[in-house]
């Protein structure tokens, strides 16, 4: 007997679980080996403690324990939980030792390591959880690309039509008019632009960045909500901020995150809701930081705040992701972020990204653009199914001393290029017959020379199609809605021999 209850104790013990034997008052009767590496104390000392105290220096029984449980069950009861003592996932087993009128006396408790499989859980669900937010991304970015393509389509002839009224000899009043026309397409444009920037934030490509045009698009993005919410706004942004070299619509997910969160935080609160965005210079880094006068972030809390799933809202609020993608983002940037309670009231999110070494050169401005003479007369052929656009583009080119033909037909276009000369094309990408990219490929069975003296005009940059033939063959781009301006800068590169890479403008100036 003795022997078998050795070889028993030696089973027990060369478990990884830590095993107890528990009495009623929760009392430690007996532990195994893991029990007492866990604790790492001697069993002499170990024996007698209430489990609750041993295990979780706790001052009465915990209340998801097991056991309690079991004694009221008379059953195996099980719990999974975190345990802060030790910074470990446990599956806790309470296992019943019953007398002979069937009532519980004592309990096995077993605890089993879990964290492994608890992480690894975790990463799979998170996995999957940015799995689904990127296909809700794509998703996104394919109904931005519709709509951006549908509203510049005719909010080009509004913007080019307003232009040229303006610069007519036209009564005050109209003149006011107009303006008022041309400042209302004119925010369309920026929401617009937004959008587009959105669309694309799912892409891993870096360009120069200027945190400051970031936060004041975000800003905007919100401008509805902060208004509905009563939040007062107040920026202070470092004027001659350098750049970083950051995917734009990245950091406007991270920053468009972190406002959300500080409206959200300020929702309760019966004092005038403020909301400061500062950005400087830190040495080889520049700072963004975002205060709200909310109520803060608890501190047991504030440590976890960028871990995955860890979220303080309820199961219809939120996932638990946005801070921990923003972590991934800032990081992936070469960047921090952190969070910050303010002595006062309220908490602070800090942003610090790298400074681009080298600088870059700026665009010219259209102010020197409209100053400069337009190139002799040309003949220019205009490809677009929007006829209104056709129209806006003959008479603005017309005005500039061009003789211009239209057509919204790819193929009528194909025609008129094989019986005469043009030198210049400008050419939508996206038409319902044949597309832009098509029409360009045909065109080289007819003249390769003629796809030198392309420009393209569209509103459609979102689609990766148009941004890879873009890129592969550097010809000039302008988005629609197009200003004057731009359009004509391009259109003198082309006809004066020049090229303008793969430089895609929203201008509408």
């Amino acid at each position: 007997m003795n022997q078998e209850a050795s070889e028993l104790r030696d089973i027990i013990d060369s478990q990884d679980d830590i095993i107890l034997i528990i009495t009623r008052d929760y009392s430690i009767e007996n532990v195994n080996k893991g029990g007492l590496t866990l604790l790492g104390r001697d069993k002499e000392d170990v024996i007698g403690e209430k489990c609750y105290q041993a295990l979780h220096a706790e001052v009465e029984p915990c209340q998801y324990c097991p056991f309690t449980q079991t004694m009221k069950t008379k059953k195996t009861e099980a719990v999974e939980r975190y345990d802060a003592t030790f910074e470990k996932h446990f599956r806790i087993k309470s296992t019943p030792i019953l007398n002979e009128h069937g009532d519980v006396m004592k309990c096995v408790l077993s605890m089993r390591d879990v964290t492994e499989k608890v992480n690894t859980e975790a990463k799979l669900k998170r996995m999957q959880q940015e799995l689904n937010l990127d296909r809700r991304l794509v998703a996104i970015g394919q109904v931005a690309a519709g709509m951006t393509h549908e509203i510049n389509n005719p909010l080009t002839g509004v913007i080019a039509f307003s232009q040229m009224l303006m610069q007519m000899d036209i009564p005050e009043n109209m003149k006011e008019a107009v303006e008022v026309i041309y400042d209302g397409a004119s925010r369309v444009v920026g929401i617009v632009d937004r959008l587009r920037t959105f669309a694309r934030r799912d892409r891993p490509a870096k360009e120069y960045a200027d945190l400051n045009d970031i936060i004041g698009n975000t800003l905007a993005m919100r401008a509805y909500e902060i208004r509905s919410n009563g939040i007062e706004v107040t920026t202070h942004l470092a004027t001659d901020l350098p750049e970083t070299m950051a995917n734009v619509g990245q950091l406007q997910q991270v920053l468009l995150n972190i406002i959300i969160n500080a409206e959200q935080a300020m929702e309760t609160s019966f004092k005038q809701k403020k909301l400061t965005i500062t950005t400087e210079q830190v040495a080889d880094k520049i700072r963004a930081s975002i205060s709200d006068n909310g109520p803060g972030i608890p501190e047991e809390i504030i440590d976890r705040l960028f871990d995955p799933f860890f979220t303080t809202k309820d199961n219809n609020s939120g996932m638990g992701l946005g801070l921990n993608i923003s972590y991934g983002i800032i990081t992936e940037h070469g960047g921090e972020i952190r969070a910050q309670n303010e002595p006062d009231s309220g908490a602070t999110f800090i942003i610090e990204l790298p400074i681009v070494a080298e600088t870059r050169e700026r665009n010219p401005s259209n102010i020197a653009d409209a100053e400069q003479e337009e190139p002799a007369e040309a003949r220019i052929l205009v490809v677009d199914d929007e006829p209104h656009i056709c129209r806006a583009l003959d008479r603005l080119l017309t005005e500039k001393g061009h003789q211009v033909e239209t057509t919204s037909s790819p193929f009528k276009a194909l025609e008129m290029l094989s019986e005469t000369k043009y030198d210049l094309i400008l050419l939508d990408l996206r038409m319902p017959d044949m597309n832009g990219i098509e029409f360009y490929d045909r065109i080289r069975a007819i003249s390769p020379a003629l796809q030198q003296k392309v420009v393209c005009v569209t509103g459609d940059v979102v689609s990766t199609q148009n941004e890879a033939f873009l890129h592969e063959t550097g010809i000039p781009c302008v988005a629609k809605p197009f200003g004057v301006n731009e359009l004509m800068r391009q259109v003198r590169h082309v006809l004066e021999g020049e090229k303008n890479g793969t430089q895609v403008t929203y201008s509408h100036s």
